[in-house]
Order: structure tokens, then sequence, then C-alpha cells
């Protein structure tokens, strides 16, 4: 007779200072499915994920940076998570065939050639929830540049892109969605500040292009639908775009904003007065049943963030 000796090992929470000197020896630690708590400060190095981990900072005020201009901080090839992280002048994340989700977090002054936030290829998929791009440059894709990959943001804000192609989001056959995401401020060169191009595909429902010095949205398939478009300064989006429900208003005044000159959530929220508000999808209910506003944030100064799902 052989007996077999099975354990349930249960998901263990590993705290940088007390548990492991770096980000790096806590990632070496952690079995599938461990939680890295990072405290408070300032983390300079990179670092490579391959399996199922988690990194949270549970108190905020963290930062997390490199010590070389072209290091990624995060690099993921196995399937992990972030939340409440600062993303600050060198570093940004590379999701590289593997799976990345990213909740409540900044990125902020970071350039590269491609991709100067997030880079995405490789099959690779990543998810940004409730997350805030600003400053940000690149030859192309200052916030998210994707190849052959798969993004979804929902909640974003992006703030004063500046990119040869694609301020916002460049991707190349690739499959990118947005729910709820706001781009304000961006400089595109040429193209858009949020383009899609190759054997792609583009969806973005309740989206606000605020103030773009350059065309809005280019692509080879898109759709568009709730979508505020003020003050771009070229075309608002590519013709063969399916549109519905979008406004394109010459100047950011028009839009009925909060604070156009200003780029957050509560700036970009709709006055009660706003053209925009209750003349979106009829089929989309915003939180109270009420037809549905066109941008990204329906109502004063409230989120169409998880209303509607």
């Amino acid at each position: 007779m052989h007996l077999v000796l099975v354990l349930n090992v249960e998901p263990q929470v590993l705290v940088v200072g007390h548990d492991a000197s770096s980000i790096a020896e806590a990632v070496a630690l952690a079995g599938e499915g461990d939680t890295i708590e990072l405290p408070p400060g300032r983390y300079v190095e990179a670092v490579t994920v391959t399996g199922d981990v988690h990194i949270v900072a549970p108190e905020g005020g963290v930062e997390w940076r490199t010590r070389h201009e072209g290091e990624r901080a995060l690099t993921v090839t196995g399937n992990a998570s972030v939340t409440g992280v600062d993303f600050v002048d060198r570093g940004g994340v590379h999701v590289e065939g593997g799976a990345l989700a990213i909740v409540d977090t900044d990125f902020a002054a970071l350039s590269g050639t491609d991709g100067g936030a997030i880079r995405v290829d490789g099959g690779g998929r990543i998810d940004v929830m409730d997350s805030r791009f600003w400053g940000n440059a690149a030859t192309r894709g200052a916030d998210i540049f994707a190849q052959s990959a798969l993004v979804h943001v929902e909640g974003g804000l992006s703030c004063y892109a500046a990119a040869g192609e694609g301020a916002a989001i460049w991707a190349e056959d690739s499959l990118v969605s947005t729910v709820g995401y706001a781009v304000s401020g961006a400089q595109v060169e040429r193209g858009a500040a949020v383009e899609a191009l190759g054997s792609g595909e583009l969806a973005m429902r309740d989206v606000s292009l605020v103030g773009i010095e350059g065309d809005g949205v280019l692509a080879t398939k898109a759709t568009i639908w709730n979508g505020l478009f003020a003050g771009v300064r070229g075309a608002g989006w590519s013709a063969n775009a399916d549109v519905e429900f979008t406004l394109d208003l010459d100047t950011a005044k028009e839009a009925g904003l909060v604070d156009p000159e200003v780029c957050s959530a509560e700036a970009l929220a709709l006055r009660a007065d706003s053209v925009a508000v209750d003349s979106g999808h009829p089929d989309i209910r915003d939180a109270d049943d009420s037809r549905s506003d066109v941008g990204a944030y329906d109502g004063p100064a409230r989120r169409t963030l998880w209303a509607n799902r």
C-alpha cells in the first residue's frame, strides 16, 4: 500500500523589508498566487515575474523606478497583478507574452522608443483599471504600445502624452478596448492620439478626447460609442470607424466640462448643463437609470467606471 500525502499550500504574503530585502528577492521567494506587499518608499530595481504573483502597495506612497535608462522596472512573462504603485521617471512595464492586471497605479514622466510607460507584445495581455498616465513620451505609444497583444483600459486617464505616433495608445495587430477612458492635452506629430493599425480592432465606449494636438483616433477597424471629442485639432476619427452617439466639438469649452483646462477626472466631468448629458446611447443606462451621457464621465463629477456593466 502506498500513501500519497497531499499538501494544500495557502498563498502567502511576503513583505519587502521584512521577509525579503528587495522586490526581486520577494519575487524569487514567492510561490504561485503569493502576494508581495511594498511598504511606502522608493524602489530602484528591475524585476522579472515569470509566475503568478500579485504586487500591492496597500498604504500607497510607493515609487518604483530603474537605475538605468532603457530598463523596465517590471517585466512579466507569467501572470501578475500590480495595485497602488507609482512607476516614475525611469522604467515602466513590459508584458512579454504574459498577462498583467494593473489597478489604481500611476505612470509618470516615463519615456522610451516604443511604449514610454507600458509595452505589451508577443501575444501578451494587459488590463489597466482606474489608473493614470502623466506626461509620458515615446516615439510610438507614450502610455501604451501594443504589438500582437490584447489591451483593455477601464477608468483610465491620460494627461499630456507626447509621441510621434499614437500619443496615448499605439497598437498594431492587437485587440484594444476602452471603457470610461479620457485623454487630455495629448500631442502627436503624425497619426493620432489613439491608433490601432494592422489586422487588429479598436472598441471604445464612454471616451473623452479633449484638447488634442493632432488627430483623435486612427484605426483600421474601430467602434466608438458615447465618445466626446472636444478641441481635437485634426480629424476626430478615421473615416472607416463605426461611430454612434458621439459629439465632435470644435473647442473643449463647448463640451460643458467642469474645467477643460485641467487634466483630472473631476475637471473632465460634465456640468449639469453640458450638451453631453443624456445624449448617449439610449440602450446604455447610467447608474441612476437615466439615459447615458456622452464621454468618459457621466453627470457632475460621477464616474461611468463600473456603471452599465
